[in-house]
């Protein structure tokens, strides 16, 4: 119960989707195109890391609770969150988060 969906949004809108682990408040970095591909993995998202170096500035945003929201980088090519994955790993992301969803989550 402690994972739940999470999306980035890119600048030019596209949105891609991850699995978040409530429980440690970490973004699992692999990326899908549907949330349906996010469920066909739960629990056992492959290891992605970008080898590209073309990585974007994207908002990251997860629904555990009520929902939390801060800036991040994360390739469409490698498809993978690469900064950014919570307050878990990086506690910087405390002065940056905005709780609930932002106004692009559908």
């Amino acid at each position: 119960m402690s994972h739940s969906a999470g999306r980035v949004r890119f600048s030019d809108g596209l949105i891609l989707h991850f699995e978040y682990n409530g429980t440690a408040d970490i973004v699992i970095p692999a990326l899908w195109n549907t949330p349906v591909e996010v469920t066909d993995h739960w629990r056992n998202q492959p290891l992605r890391k970008c080898t590209c170096g073309n990585d974007e500035l994207v908002e990251v945003a997860e629904a555990y609770g009520g929902g939390e929201y801060w800036p991040g980088r994360a390739c469409r090519k490698c498809m993978c969150v690469v900064e950014g994955l919570g307050v878990g790993i990086d506690e910087s992301l405390y002065d940056k988060e905005k709780d609930g969803l932002p106004s692009w989550w559908e």
